[in-house]
């Protein structure tokens, strides 16, 4: 063997050892690309959509298909070449239907449904030409038809993408994905045309890593991008609570012969709940409780209009029907499909009753001295419905050191981890027995005995109640713990 001669064949043999090697790297990188997308699949599974499944399916059985073509790895593993030509062949007629389904995820199943007829053809081919290859005993048998399926698949396919190219996502539309969509395309293209272009070397796996690398960056792009729109619409969270912080009294009025205590623990960052007190003399208090339907940033705005309906409402604070009647027509006026529940009450020690009107919230509730609970009857239209409601003064007598509670459907909708609701008979049962109590005693024992039947401190509604407690005429402390 002449010099020239050795030196080609050992050159011959160093690119045969790094295309194996270019192979086995590329086909462990698709093994953990398609690995990566299946366990961020079993992490999300709540979304109905499969796309990360299909997508590892796919990564994953080219990847397997690859790298059992290495001899370095078959040599390794062991095994008869007959067995390893079964698996390659099986994997061969199978992988385009988990990219098939993929598509079909992306976009729908097509014009007049021919991506999901489409895969649905692979799928029988599939199954076909295994059945084919194990009743002839020869692996690859049904090979010579793999191409026209696979060239036939691929047209309906980007004819399809091109169709319904609005469907896909930002991330899909992305330029870097288009030209490693475009790379790979021409690369399955040449392999299964014959190989006009490097008919030595199969460059499939090379268009499939550029696709998948592009894939990964753009969704490393997207990423980037959520995580920083997500910092921003946090800081507006933020902006938005602190807005609504200060919409709540920074605390609760100090006056002859009544003792306040209020306790807001908001679902989320931003709530519908509100509460708010208007002084009415030495010993006299107003306190209003309203509850948003909805939850977050639309409830909260609308609970603003709340708070600025109310404040307007000063110069005859001590009718609440009238209150109500005022506020109900503005909102009517500012507020689209939504409502608001409240109730509004006047609390005078000096004549121990109580003056109140409800717009479909829940009743008011007075703890006895004999541990019995008195509720208020009256119930009008929630506010924001009709302009026309009316709604009356319910008048209640309270006796000395009875507390009374105001509070949102939070409390009553609290559940358990059996899901159960909680029932009206425990909260009167908590009130009955903390008669001669203070207010921010009371307030404190409800909210311990809710976050206890909740079973932690988080609750699936806002959270909102006041406790008043009406006794001798001394001037109290104040008491306001907004949580």
């Amino acid at each position: 063997m002449s010099s020239v001669q050795a030196r080609r064949e050992h050159g011959c043999a160093v690119r045969m050892t790094v295309t194996e090697l270019l192979g086995i790297a590329v086909g462990f990188m698709l093994l953990g690309a398609g690995a990566a997308s299946i366990v961020a699949w079993l992490l999300h599974r709540q979304h109905r959509s499969h796309a990360l499944l299909l997508f590892g399916l796919w990564c994953g059985l080219y990847g397997a298909r690859l790298v059992a073509e290495q001899s370095v790895i078959l040599g390794a593993i062991g095994g008869s070449d007959r067995t390893w030509r079964y698996f390659r062949a099986f994997i061969t007629y199978t992988i385009n239907v988990p990219i098939g389904l993929f598509v079909e995820a992306l976009i729908g199943a097509g014009w007049k449904g021919s991506v999901r007829r489409t895969w649905q053809l692979v799928a029988i081919y599939a199954v076909a030409a295994m059945a084919t290859d194990l009743v002839l005993g020869r692996p690859r048998a049904a090979m010579p038809m793999n191409s026209p399926v696979v060239l036939f698949a691929l047209m309906v396919v980007m004819a399809n993408i091109w169709l319904f190219r609005d469907r896909l996502s930002a991330t899909f539309k992305t330029p870097i994905l288009a030209i490693g969509g475009l790379a790979m395309l021409f690369f399955v293209l040449n392999e299964n045309l014959g190989r006009p272009i490097g008919p030595v070397v199969n460059l499939e796996p090379i268009g499939v890593f550029t696709f998948v690398l592009a894939l990964g960056y753009a969704v490393a792009a997207s990423v980037f991008r959520q995580e920083a729109e997500l910092v921003a619409v946090q800081r507006e969270l933020e902006t938005a609570r602190q807005i609504q912080a200060s919409l709540l009294p920074k605390g609760v009025p100090s006056l002859a012969g009544v003792e306040l205590a209020a306790r807001y623990v908001p679902m989320t960052a931003v709530a519908g709940d509100l509460y708010d007190f208007v002084t009415l003399g030495r010993s006299r208090v107003g306190i209003l409780v309203a509850d948003v339907s909805g939850h977050g940033v639309p409830a909260a705005l609308v609970a603003s209009m709340v708070k600025l309906a109310f404040g307007t409402q000063t110069a005859h604070a001590d009718d609440p029907a009238r209150v109500m009647e005022a506020m109900n027509r503005m909102l009517c006026h500012h507020v689209e499909s939504t409502f608001v529940t409240a109730i509004y009450a006047v609390v005078d020690s000096q004549a121990h009753t109580i003056a109140l009107a409800n717009a479909g919230h829940p009743s008011l509730m007075v703890g006895r001295t004999d541990r019995s609970v008195t509720e208020s009857t009256e119930r009008g239209l929630m506010l924001g419905l009709s302009p026309d409601a009316s709604y009356v003064n319910e008048r209640i007598e309270i006796g000395s050191g009875e507390p009374i509670l105001l509070y949102t459907d939070g409390i009553p909708e609290t559940r358990n981890r059996a899901g159960e609701f909680l029932d009206a008979d425990r909260i009167t049962g908590w009130l009955a027995t903390a008669n001669g109590e203070g207010a921010a005693t009371v307030a404190d024992t409800i909210l311990g005995k809710l976050r206890q039947w909740r079973g932690g401190d988080s609750f699936e509604d806002d959270v909102t109640f006041v406790v008043a407690r009406v006794h001798a005429l001394t001037t109290l402390g104040v008491d306001n713990i907004p949580e």
